[in-house]
């Protein structure tokens, strides 16, 4: 009983040990060694003290560079689509897969027609590729960017080794624990654990190592001239039909927004007409409801 109720705690202190920087993995496992566990559960602290160790390994300092470059084409505006088709050719035709398009895009109905193609190409094939591009137009513009991995690299490096050394010494627990039903399912579960981070790990190491060992290309190609002077009153006279429903819809809109607005303002304006000629009316009828009493005693007779 006091072998189950340990082993629990004993695999999360060595869970934290193997994550953890050396220095903070050293005295809890001290501690487990003097308490004089039983066999599996020292074998628990040994694995999670071999993983502090493998991770705290120093790795060699490499260059881990990945390099962005950009280009920038002027042609001539019949001559977009043209170029356009030819650098996803030259893409398509570098030896052994070295180029990867990632994208395409061409646009030839705006008022200046351009296309921008997006690929990641091997190191040994970026300079005779662009040496190529450059040819199919006047080179606008050149940039090339730079960014240093190696400290992303270094990290993935020490995760993957840590929990590699890790899961090995989980499964040699495992196979000694094999007749304790409750401890290996424990086992088990912490050996899922550690495989999907591993596996996490892995994919980010393997894409870092990507950007590393190719380069991403964009290169963008855009018309020299504008569309002729009277492209935009094509340009106007197709687009009328559309411009007109839009007036349309408009004007019904706002009538339908003003008609209420409307019908309230002439009936008050009727209302306040109508009391006004009431009053006036009063007003007109008073006087000679006064004038009366003082013709009558004016009279003679």
């Amino acid at each position: 009983m006091t072998h189950r109720k340990t082993l629990l705690p004993c695999l999360a202190a060595a869970l934290l040990v193997g994550c953890g920087p050396r220095q903070e993995a050293a005295a809890p496992m001290a501690e487990t060694r003097q308490m004089g566990l039983s066999r599996h559960e020292s074998d628990v602290a040994v694995a999670a003290d071999a993983v502090g160790q493998t991770a705290a390994a120093p790795v060699a300092p490499a260059s881990f560079l990945a390099y962005e470059h950009q280009l920038t084409l002027d042609v001539p505006d019949a001559q977009v689509a043209t170029q356009h088709a030819r650098l996803v050719k030259l893409c398509a035709e570098v030896a052994q897969g070295g180029c990867t398009l990632l994208e395409s895009r061409l646009d030839v109905t705006s008022e200046r027609a351009q296309g921008t193609v997006r690929m990641r190409v091997g190191q040994a094939a970026v300079k005779p590729l662009l040496a190529q591009m450059s040819r199919l137009g006047a080179v606008a513009s050149q940039a090339t960017t730079v960014e240093d991995l190696a400290q992303p690299m270094a990290e993935a490096d020490k995760r993957v080794a840590m929990l590699t050394a890790y899961r090995t010494q989980l499964e040699a627990l495992r196979a000694k624990s094999s007749q304790d039903i409750e401890t290996a399912m424990k086992i088990a579960k912490e050996w899922t654990q550690v495989q999907t981070e591993l596996e996490a790990v892995t994919g980010e190491r393997a894409f870092l190592l990507k950007r590393v060992q190719t380069e991403l290309v964009t290169i963008s190609i855009q018309s020299i001239q504008t569309r002729p002077v009277a492209e935009p009153v094509r340009e106007a006279l197709a687009a009328f039909g559309t411009h007109l429903a839009e007036a349309v819809a408009g004007v019904i809109t706002a009538v339908a927004y003003a008609l209420p607005w409307g019908l309230g303002l002439v009936a008050l304006g009727a209302g306040g007409r109508q009391l006004w000629r009431r009053r006036r009316s009063s007003r007109t009828t008073a006087p000679e409801v006064q004038s009366a009493p003082g013709a009558g005693n004016s009279n003679p007779s």
